[in-house]
């Protein structure tokens, strides 16, 4: 039987409750500019009177257990711990969405789902789909960020470096190199223990533009485990160079994967060095090159995000995975 999804539903997280409800707010903002029927609740708000009548859940484990079960129902659940708080919910109709990457290594049986290779699936006792988080902005912010590059490469803002959301001991290790080295103003924003702690997606790209450097390092954990940040495509979305410490992201930049990149072949790389230190130089000395050299070399990536790595593109590898491996439809989107 062919369940047809009525509409969607965010449940959990909202806005700047969790550092999570910033990925439900992407897909929240990209599900809304496809003009899909869209609705966001969480364990606190009365449902007594909604209707969900074939409808697909996105939430997450934490924050789940006031959710509808219905067996009539789709339910995307990040990293879920367990399915028998699901009662009455058949298990084909739960899928587990995890990371591409970090939590692909103890699955033996994956298959690459799109041309871009980076989202795979897996079914067998439980349905798996992994993915990458993108960027929070949607293609058509991109190109108004392309359209006025220029404006953006002169709002630095002299000798101030912002760090927008939570901040763990390399963070704090690296803040203080900025300062003591560079004799850098540090602001970090967006997280705990900081001047601002609700920042939208528009004043934390102000944020990013106006940062002498722009910054996406991860700790020797994440490396290792192989996971992909969104702050590297939000970044360069924004209209920066991304700057990063992390082999996989690299790779995936290395090539940009598509045809219609590889005349930029030769300058289309993104500033990479596993040494935190010497990958902050190298971005120091790139914002030391002259305006047009930057601009660039920064619209070729900020064009690869916008045509690959927006929740726009997510939930389109979504889609067509539930059309082809659930008993769910969902009609293609009206607006894009």
């Amino acid at each position: 039987m062919d369940y047809k999804i009525n509409k969607i539903v965010i449940w959990g997280h909202k806005l700047h409750s969790h550092t999570h409800s910033y990925i439900h707010n992407a897909y929240y903002r990209a599900f809304k500019a496809m003009e899909y029927e869209l609705e966001w609740y969480d364990n606190d708000d009365d449902i007594s009177n909604i209707e969900f009548k074939e409808t697909m859940f996105i939430t997450e484990n934490q924050v789940d257990s006031g959710i509808p079960k219905r067996n009539d129902c789709l339910y995307i659940v990040h990293n879920i711990d367990s399915y028998e708080k699901y009662v009455g919910v058949p298990k084909s109709h739960i899928i587990n969405l995890k990371c591409s990457y970090r939590d692909n290594k103890s699955y033996d049986s994956l298959k690459i789902f799109t041309e871009s290779q980076h989202s795979f699936y897996s079914i067998g006792e439980e349905t798996c789909f992994f993915t990458l988080w993108a960027t929070d902005l949607l293609p058509t912010e991109i190109q108004n960020n392309i359209e006025n590059i220029n404006d953006i490469l002169l709002k630095r803002e002299p000798g101030t470096f912002y760090h927008v959301g939570m901040a763990d001991q390399m963070w704090y290790e690296t803040m203080t190199f900025l300062h003591s080295e560079y004799t850098l103003n540090i602001r970090h924003l967006g997280g705990v223990w900081q001047e601002k702690p609700m920042l939208d997606e528009y004043e934390a790209m102000d944020a990013i533009q106006k940062s002498v450097l722009s910054l996406a390092l991860q700790n020797d954990k994440q490396i290792q485990q192989r996971y992909i940040p969104c702050r590297i495509f939000k970044n360069i979305s924004y209209g920066r160079m991304g700057c990063t410490n992390n082999p996989l992201v690299q790779q995936i930049f290395s090539s940009l994967e598509r045809a219609e990149f590889m005349e930029h072949k030769a300058m289309n790389r993104i500033i990479f060095d596993i040494d935190r230190m010497e990958c902050i130089s190298k971005a120091i000395r790139f914002e030391q090159l002259p305006i047009e050299e930057r601009r660039e070399q920064i619209v070729v990536l900020m064009e690869f995000v916008k045509t690959n790595h927006t929740y726009i593109h997510r939930i389109k590898d979504l889609i067509k995975f539930i059309n082809a491996h659930t008993d769910f439809i969902i009609m293609e989107p009206v607006n894009e």
